[in-house]
């Protein structure tokens, strides 16, 4: 099977590797118009749920966004000099700017 991906965002990269991993010898081949260093918008944020759903299909791949990721909990609103923490909201985020949006296919061939 020959798979070709349009764009190399988290979503098509992930896709890839999703696919790669459950069928080893298939062609598959991300096409991205962007320079890996290239960057747009503030970059990746999941929900625990989604991290919880990519651990179940995919370990290797949620193993590495837990040691790269930053995790928080706590989200703070600040209005008129008042400060406002909300909990219960977890989530792992990745700046744009961080090269570990590509290592994970970079490490498998991919791109």
């Amino acid at each position: 099977m020959k798979i070709v991906c349009l764009g190399g965002g988290p979503a098509g990269l992930y896709l890839s590797i999703l696919l790669k991993k459950a069928n080893p010898d298939w062609n598959i081949t991300v096409v991205e118009r962007n320079r890996p260093t290239d960057t747009f918008g503030w970059g990746i944020v999941f929900s625990d749920k989604t991290m919880d759903g990519f651990k179940s299909v995919d370990e290797e791949t949620h193993n590495e966004i837990i040691r790269a990721f930053r995790h928080w909990d706590d989200i703070d609103v600040f209005f008129k000099g008042n400060k406002i923490t909300s909990g219960g909201m977890a989530f792992v985020g990745l700046p744009a700017s961080s090269s570990c949006r590509s290592s994970s296919s970079a490490r498998r061939g991919w791109v």
